[in-house]
């Protein structure tokens, strides 16, 4: 990326005072993470813009679980250019579970740094702030954030920062951790560097591991806004329910488990059949999402539609219900009659 002309970068008077521009990774469960966030930032009359390919973007509007239609339609979507990139199917016999698969869409996406760069430009010259949130797996292309007087960047882990591992599942470990928290503006820029950052450095002792702190003011904000029950904005369900959640509302509350392997793993023909042999001898009611691992491109070509054993369906009758397409996860784990996963 080349040099930025700062002259062009101040905000006018009549500039609006913020501007956010979220930047997600290209797999489901960072896409979907990122536009509730969207949802959530836009919910305060915040303009939001969420970048990707054409393709990404289209998968998270098509995908949109747990969020009003209405919420999504105020998101600014920006297609933005990537190279083509090849789409092949999940291997699910491969000895290695890496979702190989998603290795030529990540790879094209590491070109949008340019497009980025050029929209972090004009969005700074109408607004006096503009934000950026970007996954911590795609930092490299919001990295001329720092070229920019007026625009600041944060990460968001599409993860939690804390997460309770079983007892004796890994030993204690004594961590030194220096990350990168806090940008200041150099009080006199200097050639190719606009900022200076400020490392925090954190000493973990056998406890966990703490996410991203905030500035002190947002997390009192944060505090008021969860006491106040404000934290989240209302969600209500579109107007068509799923079938599966239909099916749900016939049956006992805490009483079917909800059997799904996520978006990139692809279970075998043998794992398959072992699974739903499980499933029919247990005599517990099951809500099943049976469906390949996305491809780079999950609108190009059709899917392996894997074979049950036969009769499966049919013995077990209402007990339980398989799903072969997208299913509203969100919606289906906070439903009764939903007891595990």
């Amino acid at each position: 990326m080349g040099s930025i002309n700062r002259e062009t970068l101040i905000p006018d008077h009549d500039s609006q005072q913020v501007s956010v521009i979220i930047v997600p990774f290209p797999a489901q469960g960072h896409l979907n993470q990122m536009l509730q966030l969207s949802c959530l930032i836009s919910s305060y009359n915040i303009p939001v813009h969420y970048v990707g390919s054409a393709t990404h973007n289209r998968q998270a509007r098509t995908r949109a679980n747990g969020l009003n239609p209405s919420d999504v339609a105020k998101i600014h979507f920006q297609d933005l250019p990537i190279p083509r990139f090849p789409s092949p199917p999940p291997n699910p016999n491969s000895t290695n579970r890496f979702p190989a698969q998603l290795q030529p869409a990540w790879d094209a996406t590491m070109s949008l740094r340019g497009p980025i760069a050029g929209l972090m430009v004009k969005l700074s010259s109408t607004h006096k702030r503009v934000i950026v949130i970007h996954d911590p797996l795609i930092a490299s292309v919001v990295q001329d954030v720092a070229t920019i007087p007026n625009a600041e960047s944060y990460a968001f882990n599409c993860l939690s920062g804390f997460w309770r591992a079983p007892q004796g599942a890994a030993p204690d470990i004594h961590l030194h951790i220096w990350t990168a928290r806090v940008f200041h503006r150099a009080s006199e820029p200097g050639p190719g560097v606009q900022s200076r950052r400020s490392l925090q450095h954190v000493q973990v002792d056998g406890g966990p591991v703490p996410g991203y702190p905030g500035e002190p003011g947002g997390w009192r904000e944060t505090g008021r806004a969860g006491r106040s029950g404000r934290c989240f904005p209302p969600n209500s369900l579109p107007p068509r329910r799923h079938e599966c959640l239909k099916w749900l509302d016939r049956q006992e509350p805490r009483s079917v488990i909800y059997v799904t392997f996520g978006t990139t793993c692809s279970l075998t023909d043998e794992e398959i059949n072992e699974l739903a042999t499980g499933l029919e001898r247990s005599g517990h009611k099951f809500l099943w999402v049976l469906r390949d691992a996305d491809k780079g491109d999950v609108f190009d070509g059709e899917i392996r539609n894997a074979e049950l054993p036969p009769g499966f369906e049919e013995r077990v009758g209402e007990r339980g219900m398989v799903v072969r397409d997208w299913a509203p996860q969100p919606e289906i784990l906070a439903h009764k009659s939903t007891v595990g996963l």
